[in-house]
Formats: structure tokens, sequence, C-alpha cells
């Protein structure tokens, strides 16, 4: 998720972001199926339910660019199917905000990390959440095609200030599109959508439905 410093903004009737979108976040482990798995623990088998990990991204040129909870914090920034870990792994981000600059480079690299370390047989999905475009856009391909070379089904949402679209989530959607799963426009379309604040949060938004086959996110 976009830990960018364009995010302290107001968003809808929220005061302050990436404070939402972390209230947003911690809702909707809340509302998961999770498989109960402590972080580090093998896992070997296929499951009807799932585990999360989070990674921030933001950074300075040729600086530290994507950050995950450290180790002794929650889960550690690995696959968890523990709300707790989880939870825990929230309350350190929002408690350490980039708050810097737009560049996703070594977030894709990070997450790469992570999932290449789920077993065979288990699907895997990585939602990458943004308000603003990416500043490293066109310099990412080799993290990008190895991050799509997990087999993981690649989802963008763009969270944007306003109900009415801007021309600054209109940048972001330019930037972040490309990056989803689908070889033609209408799969893309599938794995991409760019919505306010508060329609993320609903219960028929993106991130509540990722389980119900039935729905765009959730079919996949």
């Amino acid at each position: 998720f976009d830990g960018s410093g364009s995010m302290v903004k107001k968003f809808g009737h929220h005061e302050h972001g990436f404070y939402a979108l972390m209230a947003t976040l911690r809702e909707w482990v809340g509302t998961l199926p999770l498989s109960g798995e402590k972080a580090g623990v093998p896992s070997t088998s296929p499951s009807s339910k799932v585990r999360v990990a989070f990674v921030q991204y933001s950074g300075t040129y040729g600086g530290v660019q994507a950050l995950k909870a450290p180790a002794g914090v929650g889960a550690a920034g690995r696959l968890s199917g523990d709300k707790g870990e989880l939870l825990g792994d929230l309350d350190w981000h929002e408690q350490n905000h980039f708050a810097k600059q737009t560049y996703v480079k070594q977030g894709l690299e990070m997450t790469t990390g992570i999932i290449s370390g789920s077993p065979q047989g288990r699907k895997r999905a990585v939602y990458i959440i943004s308000d603003g475009k990416f500043d490293d856009n066109g310099m990412i391909a080799k993290e990008l095609a190895d991050l799509h070379a997990t087999g993981a089904e690649v989802f963008g949402i763009v969270v944007r200030r306003f109900a009415q679209h801007t021309k600054e989530d209109e940048d972001a959607e330019a930037t972040l599109k490309p990056l989803v799963s689908g070889e033609t426009p209408q799969a893309k379309d599938e794995h991409f959508v760019n919505i306010d604040m508060d329609h993320m949060a609903a219960a028929d938004g993106p991130l509540s439905t990722i389980c119900d086959p039935t729905t765009p996110f959730g079919k996949y």
C-alpha cells in the first residue's frame, strides 16, 4: 500500500488519508476467513482460507523505498493467517508512515519475496493500493515481471480523495493499471478499480469481496 506524503491529505470526510487506510485494512482483516496459521509456521497444503502480508512503499530516490514490520512485531511482514499478528503489523505501519515520494520498485521486490514462500497449490493475489502516480514509472519492468512470474493475480486499487475524478487519481490510474494482471483490456479492467476511500471500505467494495467468486476481483 501507498505510504507517500500525499496520503496525509483529507480523503472525503477522513481528515488523514493514511490513518483512514490503516483503519480500513484493520476492518478488512477482521472480516477475512483467516487460516489461523502463525507467520513462519511451515504450510505445505492448499487451503480455502487466507493468509495476508503487508508492505508499505514510498521513500526517496536512491534510498529505502519499502517497509514491512520488523522482527518481533506482529507477523514481521510475513504471510500470516493470525488476526492479532496482522493487526500488529498495521499498528506498526501507522506509527511508521513513510510520507515521502511514490516509489513502488522496492515494494514489488519485497512482495515477490514474501509470496514466493507460499506453497504451490495455493492461490496468490497481490493488491497494489495507490493514490498517485509512481515516481519510478518506466523503471520497474524487471520487478514487475518477477512478481507476475510467481503466478500471482495482481490487482490495482486507486484510492482517490473525492467522489469525483481528478487529474491526480487519473494520473495514478495511468501508472498503476499497466501493472495488473490480464492480457486483454477487459481482463485488466477486471483487475483494477478507481474508487474513493469510503467505497473501498464498503461491504461490496473491492477488498471485502475478494473471496466472493461472483465479484470482479473474487472470481479470480
